[in-house]
């Protein structure tokens, strides 16, 4: 059996109608093949080919997997700008509020549930996560930097992610770019990966330059009323290249490839679901906590893999007397430093555990820091000195330092603030080093995805 390959579109470009045509060649092209993939849509995108009558556009999608791609993609402030000065907590809040108009037409519109989600542009934000979740969006599909699990996909935030894998590739819309996207496919292949990740826009088969660098660059934003349409390909152009799209995926086919959608990800024949792993035992228990001394990080424990708060709430469970099901627990809030003189008995440990967690949306989120006794204690810390007690056997009325750790997960966060160049759409000097904190802070949920394809046997 040949390798996965998942081909994905984000359609986006709602001024310039003439994408709308790309769009319906480019589904033309996969129904004669008999091969799916998924269309992430723009909020104002479908609302236009909805008011621009293209039943033929939307008769075609139901064949197809859908996902979305924010309500306006690229005005201002986009996902990254007006979440950069907000918490985790009120960002996600926000982002619900702005973009959940754009999903709600989404579905109406086309009749069909949503796969999956990515950012437009660069437009990445930690916060987007507990919503996808709320929403029931199971993926995180797209193309950005922003985490590096060894080039592999991962969980985050409770949603299967891919963004920075090894096996992402295109045809590039250009002379030799059919010649060339052969050999990379193949180089990968030969390398032993097994699923592919394949990206387009619509937009790029029929336009020569990006709706929303003609509009949206650089911080501005122009009036609707001022819209202008990006410039035309040459007569002939587009069919030119989605034929050679076409040849691309006859030549994938012809290798035995199978083409799945996103939709099929999160799936027991594939990378499963988050929330999968067993009830474990005290004697499980016991032997992660021994592979926690100073730094805590995910843990791959008899096939299964967990994140950090996982841990953390098996150990909570253990030393509470409660059933030993991980739970997704999010970061917390802010990084409060643990008071230096911090310690306890072990029940103190065990009595500040018993304390409501927040929430967000209904989901556990870790305080920013536990009470023990009097003193104040990192959840870092925290969990360090549990897998202390834990490994230990501690009893009950035995004395503990509060021991002094880091999340080792935080080590796969880009730290690279600036980030004006990354997309034409920000501002030059746009920089996002709340995002960042509070990406590492929910280094917490960090996993990764276990293949099960090689599993099986």
């Amino acid at each position: 059996m040949g390798s996965k390959v998942l081909l994905w579109y984000d359609v986006e470009d709602y001024i310039t109608e003439e994408s709308d045509d790309a769009l319906l060649a480019l589904l033309d092209m996969m129904e004669s093949r008999g091969v799916r993939g998924t269309f992430k849509f723009v909020g104002e995108k479908i609302r236009a080919v909805s008011s621009r009558g293209r039943k033929d556009i939307l008769e075609k999608l139901s064949g197809q997997d859908i996902g979305y791609h924010t309500d306006m993609h690229s005005e201002h402030p986009t996902v990254s700008e007006y979440c950069e000065p907000l918490g985790f907590r009120e960002g996600a809040m926000e982002f619900e509020k702005r973009e959940s108009g754009g999903l709600a037409d989404l579905v109406k519109i086309t009749g069909m549930p949503v796969s999956t989600y990515g950012q437009p542009g660069a437009a990445w934000a930690p916060q987007v996560f507990p919503v996808l979740r709320k929403w029931g969006i199971p993926t995180y599909v797209d193309s950005n930097d922003m985490i590096d699990l060894d080039c592999k996909p991962f969980w985050y935030g409770g949603i299967l992610t891919l963004t920075y894998i090894k096996g992402i590739m295109r045809m590039e819309l250009e002379k030799d770019g059919l010649a060339n996207a052969k050999n990379e496919f193949d180089r990968l292949v030969n390398e032993g990966e097994e699923l592919i990740s394949i990206y387009y826009h619509p937009c790029e088969f029929s336009t020569v330059e990006f709706w929303d660098g003609v509009n949206f660059n650089r911080g501005a934003n122009t009036p609707r009323k001022n819209w202008k349409r990006s410039q035309l390909r040459e007569p002939g152009q587009m069919d030119y290249y989605i034929n050679k799209l076409g040849e691309f995926v006859d030549y994938l086919l012809s290798k035995g490839c199978e083409f799945i959608t996103i939709s099929e990800l999160n799936g027991k024949d594939y990378f499963g679901r988050p929330d999968e792993s067993p009830d474990f035992t005290a004697a499980d228990v016991r032997a992660m906590a021994s592979l926690w001394d100073r730094d805590i990080d995910y843990v791959l424990y008899q096939g299964y893999s967990l994140s950090a708060s996982e841990v953390f709430s098996l150990f909570k469970s253990y030393l509470c007397d409660e059933r030993l099901k991980p739970k997704l627990i999010y970061g917390p809030e802010k990084d409060i430093a643990t008071d230096p003189d911090a310690k306890g008995n072990v029940q103190d440990f065990q009595k500040a555990l018993g304390d409501d967690f927040p929430e967000i949306f209904g989901f556990s989120q870790l305080p920013d820091f536990f009470v023990v006794n009097e003193w104040k204690v990192n959840p870092v810390d925290m969990a360090c000195t549990l897998a202390y007690i834990i490994h230990n056997n501690l009893e009950e009325n035995e004395r503990v330092e509060v021991l002094r750790g880091s999340l080792a997960s935080q080590r796969h966060i880009n730290t690279n603030e600036n980030w004006g160049g990354k997309w034409i759409v920000f501002p030059e000097d746009f920089k996002a080093p709340h995002l960042i904190e509070t990406a590492r802070l929910q280094a917490w949920t960090l996993k990764p995805a276990i293949w099960n394809i090689g599993r099986k046997g």
